[in-house]
């Protein structure tokens, strides 16, 4: 009886608590999102925009920088930039348009499995959201990949969709762990081959300028000690196929944390990949692989 009037007396605090909470990160999530909402730059899309622009006049992909940090400096695979050749024939206006219409869609796309009846859930939901809408205010391709890994990596076309995002960022590799614990050998070696292929051509292409640096912002992992993250990442890998292994609703969010403490790179706006985690709402389900 004296525990269950204890639990009682904090029920109310907790509630009070609980509700303080998100209502700060829903403020807070709102209020970064009218930010960026109202400061809508496309800026991320110039370095799109402009190695297409070289792409067409036979000009080098990774040029000599003057400052590796820059919006515009494109950091992807050859095939991206060559995607968007086309668009570059276009009204360089009309074009931000429908790119900022495409990555407005895929953030709601992003969200859709995260909009649940709860507080947890609305508040996961404000804070990514957040984040995605800062991602499409810059024209980063950041919404579109998300939308894609929350709704592509469990379905039959996974491996497709997690080699497009690896070729494109690299650390969405690691998500080939959930099928390496579910023992999906066909779906490995399917990732792992459209990774490959869409990397293939900078095997002949000049890397001499590519920009290799950290960037905005070093991963604050990686600054400690390249060697202890290193044993960290391959721990966090283990754990990853482990819990997939075991069909486990956790595995994609252990698969998160490993490819955030991966980024040799890293602003707020990572932090929209846990959507991917978030975004499952039960066990692993077979979906018919290998």
């Amino acid at each position: 009886m004296p525990a269950e009037a204890a639990r009682a007396r904090l029920a109310f605090p907790l509630r009070v608590a609980r509700l303080v909470a998100l209502a700060i990160v829903i403020g807070w999530s709102l209020s970064n999102a009218w930010y960026r909402i109202t400061d809508w730059s496309m800026s991320d899309m110039d370095a799109y925009w402009n190695a297409a622009m070289r792409m067409r006049e036979g000009a080098m992909l990774y040029p000599p920088l003057a400052d590796p940090s820059a919006a515009d400096v494109y950091r992807y695979a050859p095939w991206f930039a060559w995607a968007w050749v086309p668009l570059t024939y276009l009204p360089k206006a009309l074009v931000a348009i429908g790119w900022s219409l495409v990555l407005i869609a895929a953030t709601v796309a992003a969200l859709r499995p995260l909009m649940r009846p709860t507080a947890a859930s609305i508040g996961a939901a404000a804070l990514i959201g957040s984040m995605l809408i800062w991602a499409a205010s810059v024209g980063n391709v950041q919404p579109l990949m998300v939308a894609v890994l929350v709704h592509g990596i469990d379905r039959r076309s996974g491996p497709l969709w997690v080699g497009i995002a690896a070729s494109l960022k690299a650390v969405p590799i690691v998500y080939v762990l959930l099928y390496l614990g579910r023992r999906e050998w066909s779906r490995v070696v399917a990732t792992l081959g459209v990774a490959a292929l869409l990397a293939a051509p900078l095997l002949v292409t000049p890397l001499g300028n590519y920009p290799a640096g950290p960037g905005d912002s070093q991963g604050p992992l990686w600054a400690l000690h390249p060697v202890l993250v290193g044993t960290g990442l391959a721990l966090l890998a283990a754990f990853t196929i482990r819990l997939a292994s075991q069909r486990s609703s956790h595995a994609r969010l252990l698969a998160v944390g490993t490819l955030l403490a991966a980024l040799p790179r890293i602003t707020l706006m990572d932090l929209s990949n846990l959507a991917v985690g978030i975004a499952r709402a039960g066990p692993e389900r077979d979906v018919g692989g290998s």
